[in-house]
């Protein structure tokens, strides 16, 4: 959106009006009355992140067969196996799709977050292959905007494309995932 003209809200709008108008125009981006430009991020589901997502899913497997908690320390884990992006910042952002939840409470030094995260029952299903979630979401200071439910859907497979073939890791590719 940036450097796009961006479409100004019309000044007799109610509140309510606007807010339906910005979300209308999320793609082309919108200006408010005060002269701001809404920053939204548009993030999609990539095939990096969705191999993250599979092979965390899969270590849960392992680690439920074994009993042990299902909470995969993904920094970690998946270190080696994804791009760095995937194992950070994109990977933590799935988490506004509903297909993953960070283990609550903090570190032992006090630090707020632990690096520990399981896959969601929706998560888990989309690994499965029993649903779809959206290509893409819009994410407004730090919240999602529209529900997970909204826009155009995809599969596991359609998200990971045939690129992860060579790997030999838990879906192979979109012919093996069937």
């Amino acid at each position: 959106m940036l450097g796009k003209p961006m479409i100004p809200i019309p000044d007799h709008l109610t509140v309510a009006e606007a807010r339906e108008f910005m979300y209308e125009h999320l793609e082309e981006g919108v200006r408010c009355l005060c002269d701001r430009r809404f920053g939204f991020d548009k993030r999609s589901l990539y095939d990096s992140v969705t191999k993250a997502l599979s092979l965390v899913h899969e270590e849960g497997r392992q680690l439920a067969r074994v009993g042990a908690e299902l909470w995969v320390h993904t920094p970690r884990f998946l270190h080696g196996k994804v791009t760095s992006a995937a194992r950070g910042g994109d990977w933590a952002k799935l988490r506004h799709w509903g297909l993953i939840e960070r283990r609550p409470g903090k570190r032992g030094d006090g630090w707020k977050w632990s690096g520990y995260w399981r896959l969601t029952q929706r998560g888990r299903d989309f690994v499965d292959g029993l649903i779809k979630v959206p290509k893409q979401i819009f994410i407004f200071k730090k919240q999602l905007v529209f529900k997970p439910d909204q826009g155009p859907q995809v599969t596991i497979k359609e998200a990971l494309g045939a690129k992860w073939n060579e790997d030999g890791d838990v879906i192979l590719s979109v012919d093996d995932a069937e």
